[in-house]
């Protein structure tokens, strides 16, 4: 923190927390595990207040945890600036969640911490401690949870840091807790964590060993001063209120532990595919909860995902009605990988399994490619009665259109195939188990579509509309929902609000009408670049 003076207003050093007034420089306590957590607001002066709050995130806790740590999850509870605004803005959509967490009001007025950790209070049976006078006078706005390994079959190695604003005043509340936890669970006198305070930080580990080896981590240097960390977050993009991380390292660590446990594990050092690590983080932006994750890929991984195409923008030229769709791009082996891959469950290597195709059906496994293409994906257009579709012995009842890379003259062979068998189960009523006759053996049909590829209908309205090509693409719905499709391998959509389907499945949730009324479609995408998945889910609201 910088220095201050009487006459100036207050500042944070970037991903400081709060400003801390210091007791002693460490102290250890026995007690139970507490978390709090988020970015600080500090009172500044003039224009430049609005400034600071307005861009401040406060950053997490990765500054305050070991180097070494092999999962961390941090935490803000309580975000400044933008962050602040997105998220009540968000949260007040839905009124009887908001009210029912103390939500609601103007976003500068609404003490988030306050609300939620006092809910949690409420709900934890501790009568006897109040948050104004227990936990506000010391409570931080940001929490982070350490893994740093020491696997057993019932514990491991774990470490807790809780931002404090007042040392002293953190034993105290702490105290408090620790006789709640107490009366609780009838304890022994015995306690069944450590915790210490310093540097404004409330640490708390299982055992004095943990702790003890966890601080001198620390002081070796911090996770936010790893390069791993940083190098495994930047896909995640920005912070919002939670972040989590998983390093290189857990792999081994794992193996480790099933070692430990008898079990044989291949050793990584061989391993022809890794997972080098995740980066994670959940904010609030556009109105929308985000949620987004980059994984570090290696070996076989970075084979599995190199050359996919980009079927994100297959979406974009469905009709703009279509309430559900997702879509996978493919690489140009696809077919024979994903034969290999089960040959361990069906007994029968690719070239066995391709010949027994040719006998039965007359189609191999290079047709199957055709057919597929560079991508697959399914659309739902509107108007879907669950009940009825599922009583009828008509494929019209389904508005569904299954989307390929392969022309409509790669796919007819394997429809030639398949419709006798569509045609065969949709013969039966769900309601009398009789099959009826007049099924024909053309329940589905191929269609090129003007984007390129093709798709395979039923003969309905919405199979017309795909046959024509539409531009969902331009839906503003689908746009907030999924705005990279257009360059996405992979993307998937779901329409809420406006959906009779949906409206039906969201009633039966059990969430209040005006909450679930405030959904507006949930859509999600991912990328592959230089060994690098990324992945991005959003949950969109309406205006």
């Amino acid at each position: 923190m910088t220095e201050q003076h009487p006459d100036q207003p207050e500042y944070l050093e970037p991903n400081a927390g709060g400003p801390v007034e210091k007791g002693p420089s460490s102290r250890r306590r026995r007690g139970l595990a507490v978390g709090g957590a988020v970015a600080a607001l500090v009172l500044v002066g003039g224009g430049a207040t609005a400034a600071w709050w307005w861009t401040s995130d406060g950053g997490d806790a990765a500054d305050a945890l070991p180097g070494d740590s092999l999962v961390f999850v941090g935490l803000t509870l309580d975000p400044s600036g933008e962050q602040k605004v997105e998220a009540l803005s968000t949260l007040q959509k839905f009124p009887a969640l908001a009210e029912s967490l103390g939500l609601d009001g103007s976003p500068t007025d609404v003490d988030v911490k306050a609300a939620l950790v006092g809910r949690l209070l409420e709900e934890s049976g501790c009568d006897d401690v109040s948050y104004a006078d227990d936990l506000e006078p010391w409570l931080g706005d940001r929490m982070g949870v350490s893994v740093r390994g020491g696997f057993t079959a019932d514990s491991a190695d774990v470490v807790v840091a809780v931002e404090v604003t007042d040392e002293d005043a953190a034993d105290d509340g702490f105290a408090a807790l620790q006789g709640c936890a107490d009366a609780q669970t009838g304890g022994d006198g015995e306690a069944s964590a450590v915790h210490e305070v310093r540097d404004g930080w409330l640490y708390v580990s299982d055992t004095s060993e943990h702790l003890d080896d966890a601080l001198a981590a620390l002081d070796e240097g911090s996770l936010a001063d790893s390069t791993d960390y940083a190098d495994t977050m930047a896909p995640a993009g920005d912070p919002g209120i939670l972040s989590a991380y998983v390093s290189p390292g857990i792999q081994s660590a794992i193996a480790d532990f099933l070692a430990e446990q008898g079990q044989t594990v291949p050793d990584a050092s061989e391993s022809e595919s890794s997972l080098e690590g995740v980066g994670l983080q959940v904010r609030f932006a556009d109105s929308s909860l985000e949620v987004q994750a980059g994984l570090q890929l290696s070996g076989d991984l970075v084979h599995a995902v190199d050359g996919r195409s980009t079927g994100g923008d297959v979406l974009t030229g469905l009709p703009s009605d279509t309430d559900a769709a997702f879509a996978l791009g493919l690489p140009d082996d696809y077919v024979t990988t994903l034969a290999t891959a089960m040959s361990a469950a069906t007994g029968l290597s690719a070239d066995e399994l391709d010949t027994e195709l040719q006998s039965s059906f007359g189609l191999g496994l290079d047709d199957v490619q055709g057919a597929l293409g560079d991508q697959l994906g399914l659309a739902l257009g509107p108007g879907l009665d669950l009940n009825n579709a599922l009583a009828s012995t008509s494929a019209d009842a389904y508005p569904l259109a299954l989307l390929l890379g392969g022309s409509a003259d790669d796919v007819q062979p394997l429809l030639d195939v398949l419709n006798p068998v569509v045609g065969y189960y949709l013969g039966f009523s769900t309601g009398s188990q009789q099959y009826s006759t007049e099924q024909p053996d053309d329940a589905l049909s191929v269609v090129d579509l003007p984007s390129g590829g093709s798709a395979v209908v039923t003969g309905n309205d919405y199979g017309d509309e795909v046959a024509a090509g539409g531009d969902l693409g331009s839906d503003p719905v689908f746009a907030a929902a999924v705005p990279d499709a257009d360059s996405a391998n992979g993307a998937v959509f779901v329409r809420l609000a406006g959906s009779d389907l949906a409206g039906e499945l969201l009633a039966e949730t059990g969430l209040a009408e005006s909450d679930y009324a405030a959904l507006s479609a949930v859509g999600g995408s991912v990328s592959y670049s230089d060994g690098v998945a990324t992945g991005l889910l959003r949950i969109t609201t309406t205006d």
